[in-house]
């Protein structure tokens, strides 16, 4: 690209930010409404098992739909996010009763909870990586199953690590790790897993970890085919 053309460049990008930040703020609106519409007319149905099912089909299009939408935002940084001081173990406790309900039965989760410390974080956003991690670990699983484990472990990053990690320093962190048996990715992958909107998935099948990754902390990856994936979030623990 020309040098001389990269200040425009950098404008129109911006431009292309705002929009977007407005477009999906007003369709957010919409699908309040739909989400409220619906859920009102869910709970006014009494016996009408056809049509409950159908409006139950709609209701979940339109959490999805949302949830996209917040992702989006938090990205374009066009929301503050409300952070506060939280017991990750807890969220992560019903986020697994979320994922059960939402993966295939071949696959086992395991859970290895050993942390009860307190981070300063935005729970929504908390939930919101959780899920994309271990659904993205599903998929890649596919119907022949495995094992997705899911740990929570305080750990002591030191500087070497931190030197590596230009987001943080060294100190007390709580680990959240997600790690599955699927066939692991190539080096060239791991390099873009990542970036904004980037996925394998076909259409309608997901997002990808672009959108999900947006922390005051640090993230890493280990996978070595074909033996599985490993995602390790750390979060800076609250001392005192």
């Amino acid at each position: 690209m020309n040098i001389g053309n990269q200040p425009q460049q950098v404008h129109k990008l911006v431009a292309i930010g705002n929009f977007a930040c407005g477009v999906a703020h007003d369709f957010n609106n919409i699908l309040s409404s739909i989400i409220g519409l619906t859920e009102l007319a869910v709970s006014n149905l009494d016996d009408k098992a056809s049509v409950q099912n159908k409006l139950g089909k709609v209701l979940k299009a339109g959490y999805q739909a949302k949830d996209l939408i917040n992702h989006i935002l938090d990205f374009s940084r066009c929301v503050e996010q409300e952070k506060k001081p939280v017991q990750i173990k807890l969220i992560i406790k019903e986020d697994l009763k979320l994922l059960r309900a939402s993966i295939p039965a071949t696959i086992e989760i395991r859970q290895k909870i050993e942390s009860d410390s307190m981070v300063l974080a935005d729970p929504a956003k908390i939930h919101r990586i959780l899920m994309n991690l271990g659904i993205n670990a599903a998929h890649a699983m596919g119907k022949a199953g495995g094992v997705l484990e899911v740990s929570l472990t305080d750990v002591e990053l030191d500087h070497d690590f931190a030197s590596e990690n230009p987001d943080i320093t060294s100190g007390q962190y709580i680990c959240l790790a997600v790690s599955d048996t699927a066939q692991g990715m190539s080096s060239e992958l791991i390099k873009r897993i990542f970036d904004p909107f980037f996925t394998t998935k076909r259409c309608g099948k997901g997002t990808g970890l672009g959108l999900a990754i947006s922390l005051n902390g640090a993230i890493s990856v280990q996978s070595t085919p074909p033996k599985g994936s490993m995602f390790r979030v750390f979060l800076p623990i609250i001392v005192g």
